[in-house]
C-alpha cells in the first residue's frame, strides 16, 4: 500500500506500489476498476465528486480519471503531495519547493508558489485560505485566489505532515517532534507540545481534544485550546497513522503491526495484529473500519 484509502462515491479508492490505483466496493473489497500508472502514487488519491485526482512519483505528474479513464494530465516535477480539491482549483506540492495551482477541469496551471523548501506537507483549505508546510520549517497560508502569501510561521524543523483546522486554529507536528497550534488569522503561535519523536501525520480531533501520533510510540492527546496532556498511549512502535473515531474508540495502526482501539481515556479495548507494518492511516466507511499494512493487504473490521 503507498497510501490510506479514500473514500470515492459508493466506493473506496487505494493506490499500491504496483502501479494501480483500484476502487474497490467496502462491503467485500470486490475490485470495481482499476488504472495502471507508469510510475508508483506519490500520495494518497483525491477524490472529488466523480473525478480521482492522482499525484505520480515521476511521468505521470497530476493525473485526473473519471469512471476509470483520464480526462487530463499535467506534467509537474517532483509532485509529492496528496491533491487538494475546492473552488474549481487544485493544489499540489513538488520537491521542487512549488506549489501548484491547477484548474480541476482541464489541469491547466492557474498560478504557483515557490515556497523556501521541498513541499513533504499536503497543503489544506480553511475558507479562502490555503496552508501548507515545508521542509525547511515554515507554515504557509496563502489566498486560494492567487499566489498571495498572508503570513509564514518558522517552526524549528521541517514540516512533513499535513496541517489541520480546528475551532480558529491551525495544528501540525514537526520532524523534531514539537506539536504546534497557530492562530489562523495572524499565524501567531498559541502553544506548543513537545515530543520525543518525529511527527509525520495530521492529527485528529474530538471534544475539545487533539489526538496525534509520533516516532517515540506513543499516540498523544491534548487540549485542543490549551496544549495540556491529556493521556498517551505507548504503542510497540512508530506511529505514522491518524487516529479516526467509531463506535466509541479511537482506532489507528502502527508499524508494529497492531491496529489499536482505545477508549475516550486512552485504554486499550483491542488491538488486532496484521501481516505487516501499518503506515498509512485507517478508513471508516459504510460501517466498516478499513485499514491497509505492508503485506499488501487491505483488511476490514466490524462492530
Amino acid at each position: 500500500m503507498t497510501s490510506s484509502p479514500v473514500v470515492c462515491g459508493k466506493g473506496v479508492v487505494l493506490g499500491t506500489s504496483r502501479k494501480i490505483i483500484y476502487l474497490l466496493r467496502p462491503k467485500d473489497g470486490k475490485v470495481i476498476s482499476k488504472f495502471k500508472l507508469k510510475a508508483s502514487p506519490a500520495s494518497a488519491p483525491l477524490c472529488a465528486g466523480e473525478t480521482i485526482y492522482i499525484s505520480s512519483q515521476r511521468e505521470d505528474g497530476v493525473l485526473a480519471l473519471r469512471r476509470g479513464k483520464p480526462i487530463w494530465q499535467t506534467e509537474i516535477p517532483d509532485p509529492l503531495t496528496q491533491p487538494l480539491a475546492g473552488e474549481k482549483r487544485i493544489w499540489v506540492g513538488s520537491g521542487k519547493g512549488w506549489l501548484y495551482c491547477l484548474a480541476s477541469s482541464d489541469g491547466r496551471i492557474l498560478w504557483r508558489y515557490k515556497a523556501e523548501g521541498p513541499i513533504y506537507s499536503s497543503p489544506m483549505l480553511e475558507g479562502s485560505r490555503v496552508f501548507f508546510g515545508d521542509g525547511d520549517g515554515h507554515l504557509y497560508a496563502l489566498n486560494t485566489g492567487s499566489e498571495e502569501l498572508l503570513w509564514v510561521f518558522d517552526a524549528p524543523s521541517p514540516i512533513i505532515s499535513s496541517p489541520a483546522s480546528y475551532q480558529g486554529g491551525i495544528y501540525f507536528g514537526t520532524y523534531g517532534g514539537k506539536f504546534f497550534a497557530i492562530d489562523e488569522e495572524s499565524g501567531k503561535k498559541l502553544w506548543d507540545f513537545q515530543t520525543q519523536g518525529s511527527i509525520l501525520s495530521p492529527p485528529s480531533f474530538g471534544e475539545g481534544r487533539v489526538f496525534f501520533g509520533s516516532n517515540d510510540y506513543h499516540l498523544y492527546c491534548l487540549e485542543a485550546e490549551s496544549g495540556r496532556l491529556c493521556w498517551r498511549f505507548k504503542a510497540g512502535g512508530l506511529i505514522h497513522s491518524s487516529p479516526v473515531f467509531a463506535w466509541g474508540y479511537l482506532f489507528f495502526g502502527s508499524f508494529d503491526g497492531y491496529i489499536y482501539a482505545l477508549d475516550g481515556e486512552g485504554k486499550l479495548g483491542w488491538r488486532c495484529k496484521l501481516g505487516g507494518s501499518i503506515r498509512h492511516s485507517p478508513l471508516f466507511v459504510k460501517g466498516l473500519i478499513l485499514v491497509g499494512a505492508d503485506d499488501g493487504y487491505l483488511y476490514a473490521f466490524g462492530r
